[in-house]
């Protein structure tokens, strides 16, 4: 009888596979290990699932760190582990809001409000507080050339001239909450006090960012689970 017989080898290994007949050749495709943003792995699957067995595909989605990691086991050991996490947007975590090494000096306060204009809802609070600011650092410099005992008050001084100023308490930013999605609206609310040295520290919270990060985050998770669970992967969560 004359049954063909194919042979393959994969380099820097010691197998040696026999397929019978007409046996599909097998694809061997390299190890991949990527991390990415959250919707790696199902974007991965999209692509590739047409050539992968999901008997092999293991899914888990961890719930607290917002993490979903894919391994994929592929003859001779070649795998596929596609890590996908949801990140902050950075320009978010440049406010500092809700942190507790949080604060700002005048100055840098000032900067980040000026290369941030654009995520408040109402730009003229952006320029108020930037008016309000450079009224501060003007009236406080007049007033110390004022005051004989300069070391001694210049933290009361400051209070008195902070006392006068207009900074709004309450603002909205619309900013994304996470890198690849979209802007969303909340409250903040502005902090301030002054320094033993004569000038101003800022900080900001948010209850409703907060709550935000917490329900956003948790719906992506469940959009992206239902995107692999779609492609009949099993999911587990730990």
């Amino acid at each position: 009888m004359n049954e063909k017989i194919n042979i393959h080898t994969k380099e820097g290994t010691n197998v040696i596979e026999i397929l019978h007949g007409e046996a599909k050749k097998i694809d061997y495709a390299n190890s991949i290990s990527v991390t990415g943003d959250i919707k790696a792995p199902a974007d991965f699957l999209d692509r590739r699932i047409d050539v992968m067995d999901n008997n092999e595909i293991l899914v888990e989605i961890h719930d607290k760190e917002r993490v979903i990691d894919m391994k994929y086991r592929q003859q001779f050991n070649d795998s596929i582990h596609i890590s996908g996490r949801v990140f902050i947007f950075p320009d978010l975590l440049a406010f500092k809001i809700n942190k507790k090494e949080g604060t700002f000096s005048k100055d840098a306060f000032i900067s980040l409000i000026r290369f941030s204009r654009r995520y408040f809802v109402e730009t003229d609070k952006a320029s108020l507080i930037l008016e309000e600011l450079k009224k501060f650092s003007i009236e406080i410099n007049k007033t110390f050339e004022d005051v004989n005992d300069q070391r001694g008050n210049k933290r009361l001084v400051a209070e008195q001239v902070v006392s006068n100023l207009s900074l709004p308490v309450f603002f909205r930013l619309n900013i994304p909450l996470f890198q690849g999605f979209d802007y969303i609206g909340f409250e903040v609310e502005l902090f301030y006090d002054t320094t033993d040295g004569g000038d101003i520290v800022f900080w900001m919270e948010s209850v409703e960012l907060k709550e935000l990060l917490d329900t956003e985050s948790q719906l992506i998770l469940e959009k992206q689970e239902k995107r692999l669970t779609d492609h009949n992967i099993a999911v587990i969560h730990v």
